[in-house]
């Protein structure tokens, strides 16, 4: 009953800065550099439908732009981003990948910023199973990030981080585990990562597929900690902790604290994601297990009513 963990896609807020120094300024353009930047801070604040709102703006604002534009990459990379952590992992695909042929084309193939599309377009190739695909694309763009003085940490830890994820997927377990525990331990040492929680989850996910449950236990708990004290208490991230958490607690048998954890997952989840999204969906499915458990079918039925499952 474990959420799956997407590990995060993106630079948090200083994304659109770094990608707008690498294009001419924008000063006859501000109505979609305003847009980029109000859907990217939405996104970081986890508002994805609203996120998803206006970049789909701002792609309507750069029909006008040249297919060679470079801002047109900082769109589809951006709502790809959104479309990805929504779970809509085939229209993300999409989007990273002519953000890739545009950068590779117009920056270069050893350039950061296609290093970085790389990255995102591994992170969908991984979601729709092409495990080998994205083992190349992560392959590649650690060299190069490995290569260039300019990499921000971020980004080299995102790369990593796919690419124990995708070794796992191909039985490469002991290498997969080190870099989990890598990554980790570099997030540890920036202050206040937002993304230090999604480390644990990913680190507790790897220890579940194992079978080491107190040690994802631990992981989970961790993850919980780590994304209360950063991102507050509403955040999506949390919704995804308190769920995971509930899922060992239920698998220990103690379903009613897993069934308290899991309500408070599927309020935050409501607000941040939206009823349609697939993390909702989830957790409300992993509610109905809980309660069939404890024999509440009744209460099964008012959620069926309310959300018309």
């Amino acid at each position: 009953m474990l959420l799956k963990t997407k590990i995060s896609v993106s630079v948090i807020a200083l994304q659109s800065v770094f990608l707008f120094n690498l294009i001419p300024a924008l000063s006859a353009q501000m109505s979609f550099q305003d847009l980029i930047d109000r859907g990217s801070n939405e996104f970081v604040e986890g508002k994805l439908p609203q996120a998803r709102k206006t970049l789909e703006e701002a792609m309507d604002a750069a029909q006008k732009f040249s297919d060679k534009d470079p801002r047109r990459a900082v769109v589809f990379n951006q709502l790809g981003m959104v479309l990805f952590e929504l779970g809509e992992y085939k229209k993300s695909h999409q989007f990273f990948k002519q953000a890739l042929l545009i950068r590779d084309k117009e920056l270069g193939s050893n350039h950061l910023s296609t290093a970085e599309s790389m990255v995102r377009l591994a992170s969908s190739s991984a979601a729709l199973g092409e495990n080998e695909e994205a083992e190349k694309l992560l392959r590649k763009a650690l060299s190069i990030m490995n290569n260039s003085k300019n990499t921000s940490p971020d980004e080299r830890i995102i790369a990593t981080q796919h690419l124990s994820n995708v070794l796992d997927n191909l039985e490469l377990s002991r290498e997969s585990l080190f870099l989990q525990k890598q990554v980790v331990e570099s997030r540890r040492k920036l202050p206040k990562d937002p993304e230090l929680g999604t480390a644990y989850t990913s680190l507790g996910n790897w220890y579940i597929k194992h079978n080491e449950i107190s040690k994802a236990k631990k992981a989970f708990e961790e993850a919980l900690t780590a994304d209360q004290a950063v991102l507050g208490s509403h955040h999506r991230n949390v919704a995804r902790d308190l769920n995971n958490v509930a899922g060992i607690y239920s698998l220990q048998g103690k379903n009613e604290k897993a069934l308290q954890m899991l309500k408070q997952s599927l309020a935050i989840q409501k607000e941040s994601t939206g009823i349609e999204s697939s993390q909702f969906k989830d957790c409300l499915e992993n509610i109905k297990k809980v309660l069939r458990k404890l024999g509440r079918q009744d209460e099964i039925t008012k959620l069926d009513q309310e959300y018309k499952s």
